[in-house]
């Protein structure tokens, strides 16, 4: 129903690659593998969890449920009329 990754090195975890079948969204699969990474994380002994979503998104309320927090934000600009 649903598929993730999770990359580790030198302590620091990588959540990344979350996805949900379209059948089965809404029923809890991506917290369940965002709890799940988180997890197995600890249990590898890291100290430090990174994760990344387009803000407001279903993968960042999601993040925000499994206890990650919000570090910083990331925008790119570009000017009117800029090819």
């Amino acid at each position: 129903a649903g598929v993730a990754t999770l990359r580790v090195r030198d302590g620091v975890a990588s959540l990344g690659g979350g996805a949900t079948v379209p059948a089965h969204r809404r029923k809890g699969c991506h917290l369940a593998l965002v709890r799940h990474r988180l997890d197995v994380a600890y249990l590898l002994g890291c100290t430090l969890v990174i994760g990344g979503a387009n803000y407001g998104s279903g993968s960042f309320r999601n993040q925000l449920r499994g206890g990650l927090r919000l570090a910083y934000v990331e925008s790119g600009w570009r000017r009117i009329g800029a090819q």
